[in-house]
């Protein structure tokens, strides 16, 4: 098992997002969430970051951890792609999300 890449979007949202995409405080929370499961299940099972993982030790816990890393990391993937769509540009290379500056409170 290789030791997923870094994030590739931020892991915050601002203001201006919120307004505009509510639903991106429970995708960012989440993202979270995956991340610190991938951490721990690595710090649990450091064997996974070799590629002998499944020699030496137990196999079934290291399946379902390998499996839940792996499921994790794809949901993280889904999550940035889902985020990225919302930070699409119209076609007056404007961001649709709201700045913080226009938020009306």
């Amino acid at each position: 098992m290789k030791i997923p890449a870094p994030r590739r979007l931020p892991t915050t949202v601002t203001c201006g997002e919120l307004a505009g995409a509510s639903e991106l405080a429970i995708v960012v929370v989440l993202a979270h969430v995956l991340d610190t499961t991938i951490e721990v299940l690595f710090a649990a099972h450091p064997q996974l970051a070799s590629s002998e993982a499944f020699r030496d030790a137990p196999a079934a816990p290291l399946w379902v951890a390998d499996a839940l890393i792996n499921q994790a990391d794809s949901l993280k993937r889904t999550l940035d792609t889902y985020r990225h769509a919302v930070e699409l540009r119209n076609d007056n290379g404007k961001s649709v999300l709201p700045s913080d500056d226009d938020i009306p409170w």
